[in-house]
């Protein structure tokens, strides 16, 4: 066997064994053959790595490789165009394409325009994406304000709502306040020492009237109070007119009032409450056409009778206004005037 030769590890697998003295050969040999090997893969391995190295670099530098990256970056931006990116994604790609070109080294015009023409359209979506986050925060917020709006409205609502059924129970409360109040006032006003004259009836003397003649009528009345009324003044006056009439009754309650304040009265007198009812009389002449309308059913007669009267809480006046139905067949039957002209009760100075 040649020792220094290279002897495959086949051959050596093949090779007899005679005596121990062959065995350090043998392994000798194998160690070799895989040093051999291993130089020769870590050759191949350095020329695989070369020729990357060399086709890596060529192909960075080519010119087709820059337009395919252009290309890419196109795609990039039309897809961004449609599908705008956050701020961020749009900084990040401005940095690798401005990276890509220091990378790439001398560069000729025409890639460079493209480039150039990269870098705008990266910086204007990046300045759509600015727009955009801008425009998205100003509707959220806006979305935001709107439900905050919302809730206040209802928090408002409900305020509203419980102010008016405090309202409403302040209302029911005070009417109950007022109602038992007024109750009190009334109950007071009812016991409270007072005066208070009251018109029992309105009743001529005799039937038979004659045209210029005094026709005389009583007055009957008495004070159903608990107090003494005091400056007693009373009259009456009589009215041929018009029957049933309201402005009848407003013609004679205005002349009345004027009467009223003119003409001298009574001298003034004090009805008690324990006086039995009394009454007064007082005379008025029909001329013989006015007796003439009447017995013709034309016209009939209004009295006005009004009494005045003082006690402890001031000055009072009672008015009493009624018209006859038929005076030619019933004394005794007479109608109220309208209660805007027949007040049983009111205040001419109160204290």
């Amino acid at each position: 066997m040649n020792i220094d030769g290279i002897v495959p590890l086949t051959q050596a697998k093949q090779v007899a064994y005679h005596s121990a003295s062959d065995v350090p050969i043998v392994f000798r040999n194998v160690r070799r053959e895989g040093v051999a090997m291993y130089r020769q893969i870590e050759l191949l391995g350095l020329r695989c790595v070369i020729s990357l190295r060399s086709l890596a670099d060529n192909m960075w530098r080519s010119r087709r490789f820059g337009l395919m990256l252009i290309f890419v970056a196109g795609v990039g931006y039309l897809y961004w165009s449609y599908h705008i990116p956050s701020p961020g994604k749009a900084v990040a790609a401005l940095a690798v394409v401005a990276a890509v070109m220091t990378f790439r080294g001398e560069l000729s015009g025409l890639e460079k325009f493209f480039w150039t023409l990269v870098l705008f359209a990266f910086l204007f979506v990046e300045l759509r994406a600015i727009d955009k986050d801008r425009a998205t925060y100003a509707s959220e917020q806006k979305e935001i304000r709107g439900k905050e709006a919302e809730q206040f409205n209802a928090i408002g609502e409900e305020i509203k709502l419980a102010i008016k059924q405090g309202q409403d129970n302040f209302a029911t409360t005070a009417t109950g306040l007022s109602t038992t109040i007024r109750a009190v006032e009334k109950t007071i006003g009812n016991t409270e020492p007072r005066a208070l004259i009251r018109i029992a009836d309105v009743r001529p003397v005799t039937n038979n009237m004659r045209a210029n003649t005094p026709f005389e009528f009583n007055i009957w009345f008495v004070n159903i109070g608990n107090e003494v009324a005091t400056n007693v003044i009373e009259d009456g006056r009589a009215y041929v007119r018009k029957p049933d009439d309201l402005a009848v009754e407003k013609e004679i309650s205005k002349d009345f009032n004027k009467w009223w304040v003119a003409s001298e009265h009574k001298e003034p007198d004090t009805t008690s409450p324990s006086d039995p009812s009394t009454f007064f009389t007082f005379k008025q002449t029909f001329s013989q056409s006015e007796l003439h309308a009447i017995s013709q059913h034309l016209e009939t007669i209004y009295v006005i009778v009004r009494f005045e009267y003082s006690d402890h809480r001031g000055r009072w006046s009672t008015d009493l206004c009624l018209s006859y139905q038929d005076l030619m067949h019933d004394l005794t039957v007479a109608h109220p005037c309208g209660r805007e002209y027949s007040n049983p009760h009111y205040v001419v100075r109160q204290r």
